[in-house]
Parts: C-alpha cells; structure tokens; sequence
C-alpha cells in the first residue's frame, strides 16, 4: 500500500508536530475544511490584524504563526523522493568533463587549407615541436617494430606518439580534422626515413662485401655480378638464409649467422651519428631502451635492405635508382617476411645466447658513435669491493678515524 492510499494506523501516525516537513494535516481535518486566507488579514491573540505572510519561493499566502501548516501552491514531497534528493549526484564541472585545449600554431597564424598536404613547415612553435619529435618516435616504431604497418596500424602510431609527444610539453590538443591532418604528416613521413635508412645501407655494401666499385672493364663487371649473385643464394636448402646474412660470408660454409657487420654499421649511421652539426638527441641514446638488445625486425629490415643494395650490383655495375631499381614496400615487403623467420629460429636455438650478440651489437653501435654506456648496476659498489672495504675498516674507531 503506498502512502495516501488510506490513514495510517493510530500507532503510526505522523503529524505536522514530529514531521512538519511532509507537510500532513491532521487526521480530523480536510484540505478543503481550512479557511480561506489568502489576501485577508490575519488577527493575533488580542485581535490585532496583521499583513499575511508571503512565500517567497512560490508567492502563496502560507499561514502565520500558531496557525495549522497548509500546502503552499506545491504538492508535499513523498519520502521516496526526499531520499533520492539527498543522493543526488553532484552536477560536474565543465573543467572536469571538458578539460581546456590548447590552440594549434600556425605558420603567419594562418590556417591551411584541409585538403591540401600538410607539410612540417606549416606549423610554428610548440606545435612545431611536438610535430617533429611525434615524427622521430614514429620513425623509431616503423624501426624496431614494423617496418610496413597496415593502414590501421600506421594511424594508431602516429595518435600514439602526437599525444605522448603533448605529454612531454604539456599541452592537449583534441581530436579534429586540423589534428588529424597532424596525424598524416606523421605517416607519411615513414617513406622518407624508409630511404634515408635504405642510403645507409647501400653506402656500406662495397666496405662490407668487398665489391669493385669502379668497374673499367667488362670482366672486372663479370668478377662482381658473379660474387653478388653468389651472396644472394640461400646456403643450403632452398628458403634457408642467404650467404649475406653471415658475418663470415666467405667461407664453406659460412658461420656468424646474423652477425654481419653491415648491420651495426647501418644503425650507427642512423641512431648514433651527427651529421650538419645538430644538436638534437640521438635516438639511439635517448630511447637506447628500444635498441638494448637489437630488436629482430631492426635486424630483419636492415637485412631486406642489403638485399636491395645487393641486386642493384646484379649487373656487375652498380645501377642508378630509377623506378626499376627503387626500394619499394610492393616489392621488398615479401622479402622482409622471409627474414623475421630465420631470426625466429635463430633466436630459438639459444634464446639467452642471441640475447647477448644483440645485445653487444648495440654495445658496438653506440661506442662506433663515440658514446659511452653506465650501467646503472655498476653505480654502487660490488660484493667484493664491499668486502675488501669492510676489512680496511676493520680497528678503527670514531675516536683514531681519520687520525692519519
């Protein structure tokens, strides 16, 4: 039974006396039995008329002291929604629900166009900032992560590191088309780091492999196309790793696999090398967590990329980029899933073994840079300097330290 459907019991009975907030008459008297009041004067105790009272929330007339309380011009509030008033939640403020954002910073304080390419020169400022260091993070994904991410992949990169490069200058940019266009420039940023990795290496194949590199006659041409081609076979059965991918390629067999040198050379060129004077940090060792083994897809690209550098020499003559002789992801993308392969079964001889050769190659990139690594473990003392040290202390005392 819900209240008011019919008197509670005499036990129970509530009054405007113990509950004056529920706004109950009693029992013996109707709604309808009360005197009209409202704009009549009222009389006190020695008949003197008095102003009636006026509510100001609503403007009724509400009865003067003494006087049984009435409904004015508002229906009582049940319990039920008494209750639910108590627990009511708290209204959020807009700086909490809406965080404030900052403005992006154009070049002339100009906005570009939308649909037109953007390019990093538009952007002045902070903006301008965290736009290169986004790109420098998303190079480093495409490097040690994936070398060709799927569209999705790429657009989840380049919101990942925009809003990491917003933490590091404190600054938040909501999600727009204007920080969408931001989020493209990124992406499309990875083809340009793709080449200048890709020049790297192709610098280094002549060094690394021992080819001729000027050729003055035809059979001096021969003697390099027939040792390219015999780099680019698989050693043993077909689909094993090629001769190249050895560090001792010359030999039968070879051995050193994976360890080739062109691989730490490379990456030292990209990671932990100056070039024009600049004094931005180097990726290598700043974010050296990434590199501390070589990741394998590190290793895996660096390889797909000999392999460009190596059949660009098919001819004995090294042979000018063109769209024949281009590093592409349509063509090389095949090649690259060839190599994560062979360094998975690598790594699955003796994981803790290839874990140390990653790990001194990067060791050797970073002093090829001529940076220096400090261990934090071997910040303090080691268990035998300590003991070594506790025994010279042996005999003093607070009174002779330092006595001599």
């Amino acid at each position: 039974m819900s209240i008011g459907d019919s008197p509670p019991p005499a036990s129970c009975s509530l009054s405007h006396a113990s509950s004056p907030s529920l706004f109950l008459l009693p029992d013996s008297t109707a709604a309808t039995d009360l005197p009209d009041t409202a704009g009549s004067p009222l009389q006190d105790a020695d008949n003197t008329q008095v102003a009636p009272y006026r509510s100001r929330n609503v403007g009724k007339d509400v009865p003067a002291p003494g006087e049984e309380p009435r409904h004015c011009g508002r229906a009582p509030l049940s319990i039920e929604s008494q209750v639910q008033r108590q627990h009511k939640r708290p209204r959020t403020t807009p700086s909490t629900a809406n965080p404030p954002t900052n403005d992006l910073e154009y070049k002339r304080g100009v906005k570009p166009v939308l649909s037109t390419r953007a390019k990093e020169g538009d952007y002045l400022g902070v903006t301008a900032k965290i736009i290169a260091r986004s790109i420098v993070r998303y190079e480093l994904k495409v490097l040690t992560e994936a070398a060709f991410p799927d569209h999705d992949t790429q657009y989840t990169w380049a919101r990942e590191v925009f809003r990491a490069s917003c933490q590091e200058y404190e600054c938040t940019y909501g999600d727009n088309e204007e920080v969408a266009r931001i989020y493209t420039l990124i992406v499309n940023h990875a083809s340009t780091f793709q080449g200048h990795v890709n020049d790297k290496v192709c610098n280094r194949i002549v060094e690394t492999y021992g080819l001729v590199q000027d050729v003055a006659t035809d059979n001096m041409a021969q003697v390099n196309a027939d040792w390219v081609k015999r780099l680019l076979e698989p050693v043993g059965h077909c689909g094993d790793a090629n001769r190249y991918c050895y560090k001792e390629f010359d030999k039968n067999p070879p051995c050193r696999l994976m360890s080739v040198p062109i691989i730490v050379h490379a990456l030292q060129d990209v990671i932990a090398s100056r070039s024009g004077g600049s004094t931005q940090p180097l990726p290598g060792v700043e974010f050296h967590s990434l590199f501390d083994p070589v990741p394998l897809p590190t290793i895996a690209l660096l390889l797909t990329m000999v392999r460009y550098g190596l059949q660009r020499w098919l001819t004995g003559r090294l042979a000018q980029k063109d769209r024949t002789h281009e590093f592409r992801e349509t063509t090389y993308k095949s090649v690259f899933t060839e190599h994560p392969r062979h360094l998975e079964d690598w790594e699955e001889l003796n994981r803790t073994v290839t874990t140390k050769i990653r790990s001194a190659m990067y060791k050797t990139v970073i002093c090829l840079g001529g940076f220096s690594l400090v261990d934090e473990q071997l910040a303090g003392l080691s268990d035998m300097a300590k003991e070594n040290a506790l025994q010279d202390l042996e005999g003093w005392t607070a009174e002779n330290a330092g006595s001599d």
